[in-house]
């Protein structure tokens, strides 16, 4: 289960690293981050979104069990 985890989280997160402009087109602009820190910030929100998305699989492989997952 914890592998699977792992390759969609992953796989997400890979696709909003190198994908940025298609996931913003799909997706669409962050309004609350263009407000925030100024015009193409959506960029990097999606960005910042995939790097978390891997980091965030990788705890999960690790201390998945004491989450209950």
């Amino acid at each position: 289960m914890y592998y699977i985890i792992l390759i969609l989280m992953v796989g997400a997160g890979l696709i909003c690293l190198k994908y940025t402009m298609w996931v913003v087109k799909t997706f669409g602009h962050v309004a609350w981050s263009e407000r925030l820190l100024g015009p193409g910030s959506s960029y990097a929100f999606w960005r910042l979104l995939g790097a978390f998305l891997i980091m965030g699989s990788f705890f999960v492989l690790r201390y998945g069990h004491a989450l209950g997952l």
